[in-house]
């Protein structure tokens, strides 16, 4: 009898077979930092991308007031869910039939933040008459699934989430999603890309002394980040585009090799 180690994909499963696509760019990107830390403006920036047309823009605090004015606000539709008594039901319908597979004219779908409009699922869900863990494991659901539905539909998905720190046992200071129940742990393993945003003067040597937005993305202890493009551990003025352009600019040199 012969035997062989010889393994090869029968015609069901060799159609879905895909190679990796150097230019391939984050279907999912969550930001978060503390308030006022170029989040939002950064996530607008999303409207600058070549080849989008149009974003629309979850507004659950009004974190928009205000900083979209230099954008083109024909490309940006803005929900202000933070202004509708039952803002909670709207987004949900708008998810569910995203997921469904319904088309959108969407190119972007930003949620800012996350965190609060979590805050009023969980009201949602004890108006309900859920209590103690039965709100805790449908909000952890909830939060997951908003991930992952951004995550696998076309238009690119950015979720905006504010920070919470956490002292460590060693006394050291650690910055966290401000995400209730088991979804602060699980909901980063989903995005692609996690970006921890900092405004700090320039006072470097060939700086200008003033004031910038810097995204890290670098492994840390002591931060949430995530990088799965070789971007620099630390970007000044990060902007989307500029972040889509680092990856052309290094797919089209691994193409050339």
């Amino acid at each position: 009898m012969t035997t062989t180690n010889t393994f090869e994909l029968d015609d069901a499963l060799a159609k879905y077979v895909t190679k990796a696509d150097p230019l391939g760019k984050p279907e999912l990107v969550l930001m978060y930092s503390a308030a006022g830390k170029g989040k939002t403006h950064s996530a607008a920036t999303a409207s600058q991308i070549p080849g989008v047309k149009k974003v629309l823009y979850f507004d659950a605090e009004g974190s928009t007031v205000g900083v979209l004015t230099n954008f083109d606000e024909e490309k940006i539709d803005i929900v202000r869910l933070d202004k509708l008594e039952n803002g909670i039901q709207v987004f949900d319908a708008f998810l569910k039939k995203l997921g469904s597979g319904a088309d959108t004219e969407y190119d972007v779908i930003v949620v800012d933040p996350l965190d609060i409009l979590q805050d009023k699922k969980i009201k949602q869900l004890q108006a309900r008459g859920l209590e103690g863990w039965d709100v805790w494991r449908e909000v952890a659901e909830w939060s997951n699934g908003v991930a992952a539905t951004l995550k696998k539909v076309e238009p690119l998905g950015i979720i905006v989430v504010h920070e919470r720190e956490e002292k460590s046992e060693s006394g050291a200071i650690l910055s966290k999603l401000r995400i209730s129940g088991s979804a602060k742990d699980t909901l980063p393993g989903i995005p692609d890309l996690i970006i921890y945003f900092e405004r700090l003067l320039d006072n470097s040597d060939d700086g200008d002394g003033k004031e910038h937005t810097y995204g890290y993305v670098a492994s840390s202890d002591k931060k949430i980040t995530k990088n799965r493009f070789g971007l620099p551990p630390v970007i000044k003025d990060v902007t989307l585009p500029g972040i889509w352009q680092f990856i052309d600019n290094k797919g089209k040199s691994k193409e050339k090799k």
